[in-house]
């Protein structure tokens, strides 16, 4: 379903644990947040879910449990960083999604776009730029 977190004051959740591997086979965690409308606070949702993934007295827990999780044994990434994913609706034509311009705010964030071709019946996913 989702993994949720509960802080003082709110639940920070997202839909998707993911292990990105670099091209030096360095892994890092990556949380993505999986929507059915564009809504920007979507970033600030993978941003706070990345603070807790990026928490120094949690980070051991988070790759312990992506490991168990994945069934194998990762090389982390010396800098701990760790990037979020947003997956939502694609715009017809993204040079004019609002979002584009916003989320420049929001480092180490990727946004795919997907929508649904009727013809054959199966979803596109298009990286957002």
């Amino acid at each position: 379903d989702e993994i949720a977190l509960k802080t003082a004051s709110e639940k920070v959740v997202a839909d998707l644990l993911l292990v990105r591997i670099d091209s030096d086979g360095l892994a890092s965690l990556v949380n993505a947040e999986l929507k059915s409308e564009r809504v920007m606070k979507t970033f600030k949702q993978v941003i706070c879910f990345r603070k807790a993934l990026e928490d120094p007295g949690l980070q051991k827990g988070w790759k312990t449990f992506a490991e168990v999780m994945t069934g194998k044994n990762f090389q982390w990434h010396p800098s701990k960083e760790t990037h979020g994913v947003v997956i939502w609706p694609a715009v017809k034509d993204s040079t004019n999604a609002r979002a584009n311009t916003k989320r420049k705010d929001y480092a180490r964030v990727d946004v795919i776009g997907y929508r649904c071709d009727p013809e054959i019946k199966e979803y596109i996913f298009v990286h957002e730029k």
